[in-house]
């Protein structure tokens, strides 16, 4: 009997410990446009500072790519192999570079609200 409320008891300790080291993401929604006739791009960035990774959700296909992310004093930079985006955490400007600076497209971004 004693085995078996100690076994329970370790797999509760266990699921609380997952449970609470769950991070939460934040979330960005980035708007880009080339020109004042272009259509508007969107792209999310979720975040994970503690990780170090980040993932970019482009809003029409539903596409994903996964990325290092590095967390500078007023930037986060995210570096996905072939593209990085830099974005400025207060004003939430955002350049996004793609190749050897072959295109970049500058937007601005802002946090998504939770439901």
């Amino acid at each position: 009997m004693l085995k078996s409320w100690a076994r329970i008891t370790f797999f509760i300790v266990v699921f609380f410990m997952q449970a609470c080291s769950t991070e939460e993401p934040i979330v960005l929604v980035c708007t880009f446009q080339t020109t004042p006739e272009s259509n508007k791009d969107i792209y999310s960035f979720a975040l994970y500072p503690s990780s170090n990774r980040a993932i970019m959700e482009l809003d029409i296909t539903n596409a994903t790519q996964e990325g290092k992310l590095i967390t500078e004093e007023s930037n986060y930079v995210i570096d996905f192999q072939g593209a990085s985006a830099n974005i400025n955490r207060y004003s939430g400007y955002v350049i996004f570079r793609l190749g050897d600076n072959a295109l970049i497209q500058r937007g601005v971004c802002h946090l998504a609200k939770k439901i």
